[in-house]
This record gives C-alpha cells, structure tokens and sequence, in this order.
C-alpha cells in the first residue's frame, strides 16, 4: 500500500521558500546574492573600523570569504598620518584566487591615482582603473572615506562583475 503523504505546514513552506532565496543568481552571470554572509563579516569588522563600513551584496559564485572576520589596521599616508583601514578578501575556491573589498579613511591613496574612466551605476561614481584591458580596480568616494573592489591576481573577474560587485557595496547600517 502506498503511504499517505502529510501536508507542508505554514513553517515549513517558509523555511523552504527562505531557502530558495539564499545565494539566488544575480543578474550578473558568475555572481551570487550573498547579502547575509557580506553582512555578517561587516557586523564582525564594523566596531573596530570606527568609520561607516560597507559589504558587497554580491560575490563570484561559489566564492567565500577568507576567513571569519575583516582584517582591521591603521595606514600612515604621506604625511605620517595614521589613517583607519579594513580589508574583505574573498576566495574564488581555486587556489591562489583572492579578490578583496577594501575601505580606507585615506582620501587619496597612490593606489587611486589617475583612474582609467569613470562611469554612474546605481548613483554612485565609480572610477574604473584597467591594467591593459582587464580591470583591475573599481573605486567610489564619500565625504569620509575612499572604498574599492580589487580583481584577482590574474585578474580573472570580468568588467561586469567587478562594476556589479562594486556597485552592491552597501553601508552595514543601509537595508
């Protein structure tokens, strides 16, 4: 005899559907949503960065972050004034594929110096630095700080998944 089967209660369609939803494709090809996973690296890095952090909602598929929390550090810029640095790095799954979201309260690092183009997304100016052809650098500015998305070694993140990553940084405190 065939076995009567129950029916999905209220929590379990939710707790299904919520599933469904984690790590979705983006719009981008060979990037995910992982909104939860950027805002908890954020949360971890956020009290220690003393300045407004921000988290990709965004990353390669398949990637994951390089360790459990943001690394948090000081940076003397030319003047011998420290400035409050953070960096994310996130790991492809090849080994020795690394790109990483970084934030400084240095307004004007050497690293940014004389971007390649500059190009709106999403209402926010975003300065594109190539290496060649490849991108290699995608930057935007606030009042306070100076943030970034930098490609991997081989330069392996296409141009529109760098500006797409980029462009989903979202401040911790922003829904």
């Amino acid at each position: 005899k065939p076995r009567t089967t129950s029916r999905a209660s209220e929590a379990d369609r939710k707790t299904a559907s919520r599933r469904k939803t984690r790590n979705r494709a983006a719009t981008v090809p060979g990037l995910e949503v992982a909104r939860r996973e950027g805002e908890d690296q954020a949360i971890v890095g956020a009290r220690r960065a003393k300045f407004p952090f921000y988290f990709p909602t965004l990353r390669y598929q398949g990637s994951r972050y390089a360790g459990t929390e943001p690394r948090i550090y000081n940076i003397e810029d030319e003047k011998g004034k420290k400035r409050r640095a953070y960096r994310l790095v996130v790991s492809k799954g090849i080994v020795g594929e690394y790109y990483g979201i970084q934030g400084t309260t240095w307004r004007a690092p050497p690293i940014l110096d004389d971007p390649s183009e500059t190009r709106k997304v999403n209402g926010r100016k975003l300065e594109l630095h190539y290496d060649g052809r490849r991108l290699r650098l995608v930057a935007w500015r606030t009042p306070r700080a100076v943030y970034w998305v930098s490609n991997t070694l081989t330069q392996s993140l296409s141009t529109r998944q760098m500006i797409a990553i980029a462009a989903s940084l979202k401040r911790l405190d922003q829904k």
